[in-house]
Formats: C-alpha cells, sequence, structure tokens
C-alpha cells in the first residue's frame, strides 16, 4: 500500500481460514502475523495510524 496523502483504510482484517501459510502483516508493516497456530483475526482500526 503507497502512503500517500489523503490515501487512508480504515477497519481492516485478517484471518485464516485453512490453517495453512502466514500472513504477516495486514497492511505493509502494521498489524500482526496470521498463521497456521495463530488464526486470527488480525485487525487494523486505522492506516496509516493518526
Amino acid at each position: 500500500m503507497p502512503v500517500r496523502a489523503g490515501v487512508r483504510l480504515h477497519d481492516l482484517l485478517t484471518i485464516s481460514l485453512n490453517k495453512a501459510g502466514t500472513i504477516d502483516h495486514v497492511v505493509n508493516d502494521t498489524g500482526s502475523a496470521v498463521t497456521p497456530d495463530v488464526q486470527g483475526p488480525s485487525t487494523v482500526v486505522a492506516f496509516p495510524a493518526g
């Protein structure tokens, strides 16, 4: 996701449905990882923060 003036995301969610693979972050370097052991959800309320 490019970080640019006026571009914002809100209420993001990542979850693992099949216990396979890993998602490192919800968006860019923000949000917790979702793994086969920690299926989530991993949420980000606002990106960029603030």
